[in-house]
């Protein structure tokens, strides 16, 4: 693999991590908003397990690829 290729697939894997991060910062913020007594936002679950998902994928991805060259 090229170094442009594994560049892009490292920036890949690391933009997966951050928008499962931002999803779960996200839930996170607007959870303890209703629960401190603000307007009821409800959140899905199943959106912080996405956002849980995407970071794992995107870390053993990466991992995997890591390996890979070794």
């Amino acid at each position: 693999m090229t170094i442009k290729g594994r560049t892009f697939l490292d920036g890949f894997f690391s933009a997966t991590i951050a928008l499962g991060v931002l999803i779960v910062i996200a839930w996170t913020g607007l959870w303890l908003t209703q629960a401190l007594g603000g307007p009821d936002w409800r959140m899905p679950v199943r959106l912080l397990m996405s956002g849980g998902t995407l970071i794992v994928l995107g870390y053993l991805l990466k991992a995997l690829m890591t390996g890979r060259q070794a």
